[in-house]
């Protein structure tokens, strides 16, 4: 079996049937590569730079679609370096990877497909038979009744632990400001949705590295932050700093028992490395679709 073609699918339709999340997303984009052969087998993947950039999606592919025309999915680790050191001058990190993360999944499930087994079983096999979760829905809804309605709401659902965002939608006095200031907004809404749901609920807070993307928080904002809301017994703050600050985030993990996660959008173990190697984060949250692949 040789590959005979590779192809992006651009998607555009609506976000989501969940009330609350639609209400600040109505619609997302999504960006799907085919790997087609000289079978009837397809293999499916998808990169997570749909949502960000879709039009961007299909230039890169057709840049490293020449080096899978033709070949076999024997050896996809070796596939991915050729590509990956193909882009050795501008795609060490970045958008090369993150296309990559797609192409690979679709080299992965079609092999899964060749073999007639799922991809877990080709990566290693069964490691957890059930593993904990929680919802996510984007925004803070205000006022804060909606916010205590879209908690309800998930709760019902079944989840037992819940992720909000830093800020508020639509935009809540109190969200910019001074450090304190922003602060106080998000002490007075974790305090709110505590003394609404008790204790039992566990409460993720995703800072979106401050939600606002001409002014992203810098540390004293976010240890600040961090200071007020640490009575409220978070199970993480997620993104509280902008990326380009490893060491900001392993000087905010130093001084607030709130364990940082934070990850999602690095690239490839280039980035993973510096992380790692200064300690920045309690939970490391790789995406499959937008890392760079396994390699």
């Amino acid at each position: 079996m040789k590959i005979t073609d590779v192809r992006t699918v651009l998607l555009t339709g609506p976000c989501t049937d969940d009330p609350f999340l639609s209400e600040a997303r109505r619609r997302r984009s999504a960006a799907f590569i085919e790997i087609h052969t000289d079978t009837e087998l397809m293999g499916l993947g998808e990169t997570y730079a749909g949502y960000f950039c879709p039009e961007m999606v299909p230039e890169v592919v057709d840049f490293y679609k020449p080096i899978l025309i033709g070949q076999t999915i024997d050896n996809i680790h070796q596939l991915w370096a050729r590509m990956y050191h193909c882009g050795n001058f501008w795609g060490r990190v970045g958008l090369g990877p993150i296309v990559l993360s797609g192409i690979e999944a679709a080299l992965w499930d079609l092999k899964g497909k060749a073999l007639g087994l799922p991809v877990y079983e080709l990566l290693g096999g069964l490691k957890h038979e059930q593993l904990p979760c929680y919802a996510t829905g984007g925004p803070s809804n205000y006022p804060i009744e909606r916010l205590k309605a879209k908690v309800d709401f998930y709760q019902s659902l079944g989840f037992r632990a819940v992720k909000i965002a830093t800020g508020a939608y639509p935009r809540a006095e109190g969200t910019a400001g001074s450090p304190q200031q922003i602060a106080d907004f998000e002490a007075a809404k974790l305090a709110a949705l505590r003394a609404h749901s008790g204790s039992g609920l566990k409460i993720a807070l995703d800072g979106h590295m401050g939600n606002n993307p001409g002014q992203t928080w810098d540390l004293p904002t976010a240890l600040t932050v961090c200071r007020a809301i640490e009575p409220y017994d978070l199970l993480f703050f997620e993104e509280p700093l902008h990326y380009t600050d490893p060491w900001g985030y392993a000087e905010l993990r130093r001084a607030t028992p709130i364990p940082i996660a934070g990850g999602e959008c690095l690239t490839t173990m280039y980035e993973w490395r510096v992380f790692a190697e200064q300690d920045s984060f309690d939970i490391g949250q790789p995406d499959a679709a937008f890392t760079g692949g396994l390699g």
